[in-house]
């Protein structure tokens, strides 16, 4: 299980501490989320020809609608769903 946390301290008391080091857990689950959100986002994408050039459109609520998905699957299966995106 990953648990993602945050802690608010003040400025001065955080330059004090070496930098953290990321878990290859941590790691790991950042770039299933990065690629589910690529895949997603992928999956909107339409190609359109503009004066510059060939361009990629997307709608522009794809963002919130991931999000949106994204949070619900949490909601119902914690982040093991992970274990299923790139694979």
């Amino acid at each position: 299980c990953i648990q993602f946390g945050v802690e608010l301290q003040p400025a001065a008391q955080l330059a004090q501490l070496p930098p953290e080091k990321a878990s290859a857990e941590v790691i790991e689950a950042g770039r299933r989320i990065g690629l589910d959100l690529y895949e997603f986002v992928s999956s909107f994408a339409t190609t359109v020809t503009a004066a510059t050039g060939n361009m990629i459109q997307l709608p522009s609520n794809v963002f919130e609608k991931w999000l949106a998905r994204f949070n619900d699957k949490c909601r119902l299966h914690g982040l093991d769903w992970l274990s299923s995106v790139g694979n």
